[in-house]
């Protein structure tokens, strides 16, 4: 169970992670 949790989590977290980076890459710093 807690296995399944922490595979969702890691799965989540570079969905997440994936749009904010092109986010970031692309607005001026």
């Amino acid at each position: 169970m807690s296995i399944t949790i922490r595979v969702h989590l890691i799965l989540v977290s570079e969905t997440l992670s994936y749009p904010i980076s092109i986010w970031f890459k692309s607005s001026p710093s």
